[in-house]
């Protein structure tokens, strides 16, 4: 029997995971000066994902075994994220797409995932649904406006709908095997076999470079944070969302991200927070709950039922 998690629980594991993936941009920028390259740094936290959620499966004595006609399923999982959607938004940034254009169009996602959540998966938006998606979409491209650049080399914008396309990919795929197999197991085998896919290019491309880092804990401090935070606990907390809410509400959520990365990098960075980005963060706010407003209310019910009960 699958593991069912409380509702409220779900909520709180579906905002740690953007809070953990919000905070990822900070630790990676961290690394930038020590010398690790965007490929070391995304082998190096698939190899203590691995390890962190085999730890994690053998505490919670998950024994649960992919059935053979799924393997396929799963490696095209892992093929389309991590690795196609890194491979290419990391080339779209070397051909000169900015930041600020490169969140934009990644942060179309959660609009187009439940157009093809209805053509493939017969799933059907809710209306406040799609209404909080547009209005946190709005919110998340006034976040960045002040930064936005649109002079971007065509085959780099090309390379950034290919990251667009493997993250569209992999909702629709998590929610394909969410109902057949444990969260815990989806994820150990995405980070296992995208730890697998990078090897060969780490190797090839930056292992010269990096060999003469000195592995301090200090050097490592933030690959490690984002191994057990950012590539573990967060995918986990994240499929967890999709599998008792559906990746409609899931997507909606990871509009939060640029929010968190804004809010941290304040207080880490000494990055300023305007006032036009003060307004965006409210946007997407509201967003976020309008299309979550029912939910909220049910646990909400719920909490004051249970309370009154036990008077």
């Amino acid at each position: 029997m699958k593991k069912e998690y409380p509702l409220s629980l779900v909520y709180i594991l579906v905002i740690l995971a953007m809070l953990f993936w919000g905070m990822s941009f900070i630790w990676i920028k961290e690394l930038f000066p020590i010398g690790y390259k965007p490929l070391t740094i995304v082998f190096f936290r698939l190899i203590i994902a691995t390890l962190v959620l085999s730890l994690i499966r053998w505490a919670m004595q998950v024994k649960e075994r992919i059935r053979k006609e799924d393997y396929k399923w799963f490696f095209f999982l892992a093929f389309v994220e991590p690795f196609t959607y890194f491979l290419g938004e990391k080339f779209a940034l070397e051909r000169g797409v900015t930041a600020s254009l490169a969140s934009i169009i990644i942060s179309i996602v959660p609009l187009i995932v439940p157009v093809f959540a209805w053509l493939l998966l017969k799933i059907k938006a809710k209306p406040n649904e799609i209404i909080g998606l547009i209005v946190s979409f709005i919110g998340v491209s006034v976040l960045i406006i002040e930064d936005l650049n649109f002079e971007s080399d065509f085959w780099g914008i090309i390379l950034m709908l290919v990251a667009v396309a493997s993250s569209i990919a992999y909702c629709l795929l998590v929610r394909k095997l969410v109902d057949r197999y444990d969260p815990l197991t989806i994820v150990r085998f995405q980070a296992f076999m995208g730890m697998l896919l990078f090897m060969p290019l780490f190797f090839i491309f930056d292992y010269e470079q990096v060999k003469d880092i000195p592995f301090t804990l200090y050097n490592l401090r933030n690959i490690i944070l984002l191994g057990v935070f950012s590539s573990s606990l967060a995918f986990f907390f994240f499929t967890i969302f999709i599998r008792r809410k559906g990746i409609n509400m899931a997507n909606i959520f990871s509009y939060l991200v640029p929010v968190v990365t804004v809010i941290v990098a304040y207080f880490v960075l000494n990055e300023p927070i305007t006032t036009l980005r003060l307004i965006a963060i409210f946007i997407v706010i509201v967003g976020l709950f309008n299309s979550q407003y029912y939910h909220l209310g049910k646990i909400v019910a719920l909490r004051f039922i249970a309370t009154a009960n036990k008077k």
